[in-house]
């Protein structure tokens, strides 16, 4: 009996370290691989609130997100924006309803934000670093 106690601390320990690395997983802002654009933690943070709407060079942007409820998301929000999920979703509403701002489209996996970012040189996303492919290039992690 006191074998199988210990083995289930240890089992409990190995589940709670997987658990607090999973949750503070490292977030990767990327755009295209072509795109040469300088954008710093301020101007992403713009730019994911809809407060810019083109990249530096004046061109139209194109952002893209995960779900809400993914966990890259929940860290992004936390770490970039500094809102919780409820903050974000009052923050969408309020633009919305007054027409001054439309969030980010969301897409479902982490491959599908990185094919709408390869394919458009303009498009700027966020996924999980673990994720990202040679088709992108990271212009910052938090």
């Amino acid at each position: 009996m006191k074998n199988f106690n210990k083995q289930g601390l240890v089992l409990a320990l190995i589940l709670s370290l997987f658990a607090s690395m999973q949750a503070h997983a490292q977030v990767a802002v990327i755009v295209h691989k072509d795109n040469a654009q300088s954008i710093n933690k301020s101007m992403i943070k713009r730019i994911f609130l809809s407060k810019i709407r083109t990249m530096p060079n004046g061109v139209a942007l194109e952002s893209a997100g995960l779900s809400s409820k993914n966990p890259s998301t929940v860290e992004f929000n936390k770490k970039v924006l500094k809102k919780s999920s409820s903050q974000m979703k009052a923050y969408w509403s309020k633009l919305i309803f007054t027409g001054t701002g439309k969030p980010t489209k969301t897409y479902q996996s982490a491959e599908e934000v990185i094919d709408i970012v390869k394919n458009n040189i303009n498009a700027i996303g966020y996924i999980d670093s673990s994720k990202v492919s040679g088709d992108v290039r990271v212009i910052a992690s938090f």
